[in-house]
Order: structure tokens, then sequence, then C-alpha cells
């Protein structure tokens, strides 16, 4: 056996060993078997939730593998090929084997590591790590041979490139890394820099936070003006939103369950307020209010107030007829009209008592929307959301309806004589008319 076969046994070993740990270990564990560096999966042995957790974590691993591909092919090893191909003087340039050798040796050389060693080694430093031999990743002490450490630092690589270790990195520029610490530190700066702008995945993520804050307009520190509010009720989504409110008002924890309504100040007040709008025009004023729009505060303020003063003219109006109808008594029609007039007195008076409850419940809580984050896809997610708590609630008070049934009674037969004479007269009756006649025939 050689010292490659040593390698690749003593890594299969490892490998195995800590597969064995993790399949009693391991709720997710899929079971994999090494041998001769490859991995072969046994589906009968893995653990019954890996099922669960076998697309999501494959179809993450195929993204995050695709967008580091377009990184080191798309950004990373063609400038770092550019870098070192220029370094090396206009020759290379026209030279398209230098081009070729270059490109293979930015496999393991970042564009950071390329442009220090432009700038501090040169022309002979960038044909350095071009020509350089690769290194490759070494075992456990475990997997390796017993002589290893006897041999040289180029028989050790020689030996783990046949076995079929992976290279970690060019020889030249570990060196460089570890004999300099500006090198290091220097090369990682640049290469954390590219990665911000220029990597893939990262770019992914600023555009989804573009996109979320696109989606989110969060109240500025001032508030939003008079001109903000407007943009913002013009909106076709916040049109769709006030449709919404209208339409689903006598369902509270359906509007609780929009974004807007669980990340505003008002919390579960949302549904409660809504469910009280007699109209889509008091569904448009209370989200104007609650944006903080000062002219439409000052509206319902407004509205409050000539209210108040038609309840202290009706109620004193209330009073009179009650006198009128008491002068009037003994004239039933003069009674009846009266009567009449005092009912929907009343009825004014209450529906302004109704419109000033609603306009101090969205007076309240003026300024309290903290922030618009709608999209066309909020009203279903909100609409989900209910359902599940409803599903919720529903399983539960089944589940305690069951565990609160009264148990059965017992049974007949472990019941005491005492018992069952109490229970049922006639079997006592029946008895002791059995007991009599056996008596009477035992006398005979």
């Amino acid at each position: 056996m050689g010292f490659g076969d040593w390698i690749k046994d003593g890594l299969d070993s490892v490998s195995n060993a800590f597969n064995a740990i993790d399949r009693y270990t391991n709720p997710f564990h899929l079971d994999v078997t090494w041998h001769h560096g490859k991995a072969t999966h046994n589906p009968e042995k893995d653990q019954p939730l890996s099922a669960a957790v076998t697309p999501i974590s494959t179809g993450l691993e195929k993204a995050m593998a695709t967008l580091n591909w377009a990184y080191d092919n798309g950004v990373s090893q063609p400038l770092s090929t550019a870098t070192l191909v220029s370094a090396q003087g206009f020759d290379s340039l026209v030279s398209a084997s230098d081009w070729g050798k270059a490109w293979r040796a930015s496999n393991h050389i970042s564009p950071g590591q390329a442009v220090w060693i432009g700038l501090t080694k040169g022309e002979s430093g960038a044909e350095a790590a071009v020509n350089s031999p690769l290194r490759y990743a070494a075992p456990p002490a475990s997997a390796l041979p017993p002589n290893w450490k006897d041999l040289s630092d180029e028989e050790q690589q020689q030996l783990l490139k046949q076995a079929g270790m992976p290279a970690i990195g060019n020889a030249y520029v570990e060196r460089l890394r570890r004999d300099s610490d500006f090198f290091k530190y220097s090369s990682g700066a640049v290469d954390f820099g590219l990665r911000w702008w220029a990597d893939p995945a990262v770019l992914a993520g600023k555009g989804i936070g573009r996109a979320r804050r696109a989606v989110t307009k969060p109240r500025p520190k001032g508030g939003w003006s008079t001109t903000d509010i407007n943009e913002l009720m013009s909106n076709s989504t916040m049109a769709k939103a006030q449709q919404f409110l209208w339409e689903n008002k006598d369902n509270p924890a359906l509007l609780n369950n929009l974004t807007m309504a669980r990340q505003s100040g008002m919390g579960p007040r949302f549904g409660g307020i809504v469910s009280k709008l007699q109209s889509p025009d008091e569904v448009h004023q209370f989200l104007r209010v609650s944006l903080g729009d000062v002219e439409a505060r000052a509206q319902l303020e407004n509205h409050n107030m000539l209210a108040a003063n038609r309840m202290q003219k009706d109620t004193a109006r209330l009073a009179e007829l009650d006198l009128m109808r008491g002068r009037y008594a003994g004239m039933p029609t003069m009674e009846r009209l009266v009567q009449e007039r005092m009912d929907e007195v009343t009825r004014q008076i209450n529906a302004d008592e109704d419109l000033v409850s609603r306009y101090n419940g969205m007076l309240d809580h003026y300024a309290e929307l903290d922030a618009v984050n709608l999209t066309k896809w909020s009203f279903a997610r909100a609409e989900r959301r209910t359902a599940a708590q409803r599903e919720f609630r529903t399983g539960a008070r089944k589940w305690q309806h069951r565990s609160r049934q009264p148990a059965r009674p017992p049974s007949y037969r472990i019941l005491s004589r005492a018992q069952r004479f109490r229970r049922h007269p006639a079997d006592r009756r029946a008895q002791l008319q059995r007991g009599a006649s056996e008596r009477a025939d035992r006398h005979r």
C-alpha cells in the first residue's frame, strides 16, 4: 500500500467514524459511507427528520455554490489574472501562454494578493506566484503514515497531491502571508472590499434590502408631511388597503394581522377602531389621521365640535318635548306626534354620540401608524395568518372539550349492594320476592 492509499484509507475511516456518531446524535442525519475517497448515500439509514431538511439544504447548497462560482469565475479570477499578467510586463500582455498560466494560478490567488504582489514584489514576484507549486490539504494526524514527519515538505506535498487531496493555496503566496503581516492584512482588506462591492451573494442581499426599503416606508423623524401623505394615499396598494379594511371591518382579527397594523403603535386596537367605522370615507380619514395628517385631524375635531353643539341643543329640545307631552295628556293624536318627534331627536342624539365616539377613537391614535409596508401579497398573508390562528384555537378548544368530558359512571358490577338497591328499586323488589319464595319452599 502506497502513501496515497494510506492517506485515503485514513480519511475514509475518520469520515465514517464521524458519520456513525452523527447517526445517533443528529435527528436530521443523512447517512453516508466513504470508500476510496467517494461518498455513497444510504437512504435506508437516514433519520426520520432528514426528509424535512433535505430539499431546503440541497436547494440552499446549490444556490450558494452557484453564487460562489459566479464570483470566482466572473470577478475574482479574471481580476487576479489581469493583475498578474500586467505586473509581468508588456511581453506577457501579448503572450497567450502567459495568460493561460496566470489564469490557472489565479485559482488560488485572490485579487488583493495579486495587487500587493505586483506593488511590493514587482515583475519577479508576479512570475514567482504564477510558476509556484500548489499546497494541498493535510488530513488529521491519525490518518497520516507513521514516518510522515521524516519526509521533506516537497515529498509531503507530492504525496498529498497523489492522494487526491484538495489544493488549498499557492505556495509562494502562503509564504508571503506567513512572513509578512502587512501583506496578509492589506490583501485581506482589498479582498473584503471587493467582496462587499462585487460578490453576487452580497449584491443579492443588498438588492433584497433595497426592495424591502422600497416597500416599507417608515415614519421620518419629523413625521410625514401633507404632500407625503397625499402620495401615500394615492398609491394603488393603499387604495386596495382601504377597500380591504372596509370589506373586512367586521373581522378585527383579520385586520390586526395586516403587517401595517402589527407594526403600528395601535396594536390590536387597530381592528377594533375600523370595526366601528360607518363608511369608506371614514376609513380614508382614519388612515390619514393615523399617518399624522394635521388637516384630517382638524376636520375630525371640527366634526366633533359640531356634534357636541347638536347634542346640547337636542338634549334641551328633548326636555321641552317631554314637558309638551305632559301638556297634551288626554289628546292621543297630539301625544303621538310629540312622541314621534322625541324618538327622532333621541335617534339624532345617539347618532351624534356614536360619531363622537368613533372620531375620538381615531384622534386618540393620531400619528401612530409607524410604517406603511404593504404589497399585493400582504392581504393574502393576513388571511393565511388569521386562518392558522383560527385553526389553532379551534383545535385547542376541541382538545379541551375532550379532556373535560365527564367520566363514565361506574358499571353495575362494581356497585355495592346498597348502591344497586338504591339505584334499582325494581331489582330490590324482585330480589325480595325471590328470597320470600325460596324461604317458603324451604319451609314446605
